[in-house]
């Protein structure tokens, strides 16, 4: 099953990308280093670059990875290291523009991404966005913390200020000091008030699925659409994370269940970001909310793809039962009778309707 899924994802990443031709490359990644970055095995990959193989090579077909980023798609950051030291390049981009630190950042492997940044990469290089970007979007914070660093070391682009008083109120906030956080609350502007990455502190109890501390930040008139760099409400963290009862009061409260991120966040919806993760329950609550389960991202992807793409299949049955729209695809892509059968999902394909004609 996870084969099936990985080769899905793969099909699905070269649709939505726009990169569906073949191309020819320079230095092909053999079938043994491959299967070792893969495997995540270092001891079979060092003897692999010891034999000669060339630590640039690219896949031939898909994204065009080369071997860093498979090697960033594994969490033990020994295998980029051996490449790197082999000679690998380390902001060579893919075919979508994301280099093997994007890579990284996607699946959340915060070692990695600290090795690249030691090695030299960039944090901004845009493919589907910067490190920044793509784990604000994610919700890896670790890695957030690390791109957020990096940018400080650039006196050109300092990182997010904000007041000792501000950053006490989110530490009052995490660390359930209720009249601390009260009293310190009364004395600001609360819209003006920011995390330690500078987003709207309503994300952060959001994103710790925080009840009392949303009661409070919404009592005291915290916007409730507020966006954070890349679009995202507080209804995305909290429908991200899988905090049911804060995505239930944040709703109650006004928020808007179709509000879609910016570019940078790939225009996706709440909705989006609950099928990626495969919460059930909160596609429903956004679905009972009025949510439309049909808008499609930057790519075309709908919710209904995305969780596909992540091998959701409750997430897709819950979309099904939202009214999603199996024949809204992002050009290119198999149609989802198909998914289906490639994921091998017989219940899935019991659901859909007949068939579209091509």
């Amino acid at each position: 099953m996870r084969t099936l899924i990985s080769r899905f994802r793969t099909g699905l990443v070269i649709a939505v990308s726009g990169l569906l031709a073949t191309t020819a490359v320079d230095a092909e990644i053999p079938p043994d280093m491959q299967a070792a970055l893969q495997a995540g095995d270092a001891s079979a990959l060092a003897a692999i670059l010891e034999a000669g193989a060339d630590p640039d090579a690219r896949a031939e077909t898909g994204l065009e990875a080369t071997a860093l980023m498979l090697a960033a798609s594994n969490p033990d950051p020994a295998l980029a290291r051996m490449l790197i030291a082999a000679g690998a390049q380390v902001d060579t981009p893919d075919s979508a523009g994301d280099p093997a630190i994007n890579w990284a950042a996607y699946y959340g492997h915060a070692a990695v991404v600290a090795e690249l940044f030691r090695a030299g990469a960039s944090g901004e290089q845009v493919g589907h966005g910067t490190v920044a970007e793509i784990a604000i979007r994610r919700g890896h914070q670790d890695v957030l913390a690390l791109a957020l660093d990096a940018t400080a070391q650039d006196p050109q682009r300092p990182g997010p200020l904000r007041s000792a008083a501000h950053a006490a109120l989110e530490a009052a906030l995490l660390g359930n000091e209720r009249e601390l956080f009260l009293s310190l609350l009364a004395l600001t502007e609360v819209n003006a008030v920011t995390d330690w990455a500078g987003r709207p502190i309503l994300h952060t109890a959001a994103r710790v699925g925080h009840e009392a501390g949303l009661d409070v930040l919404i009592e005291a008139g915290a916007e409730i659409d507020a966006v954070d760099a890349i679009g995202f409400t507080a209804l995305f963290e909290a429908a991200r994370e899988g905090h049911g009862a804060a995505v239930g009061r944040l709703l109650r409260a006004g928020a808007d269940p179709d509000h879609v991120a910016g570019e940078n966040g790939m225009a996706l919806t709440a909705t989006h970001v609950a099928a990626i993760a495969g919460h059930v329950d909160i596609i429903a609550a956004l679905a009972a909310a009025g949510a439309n389960p049909d808008v499609q991202d930057v790519a075309g992807a709908t919710p209904l793809y995305w969780a596909a793409f992540e091998g959701q299949r409750e997430a897709v049955l819950a979309l099904l039962d939202a009214g999603a729209d199996s024949d809204i695809r992002p050009d290119g892509t198999p149609d989802f009778h198909a998914v289906a059968e490639m994921l091998d999902w017989p219940d899935v394909a019991a659901r859909l309707g007949p068939r579209a004609a091509d």
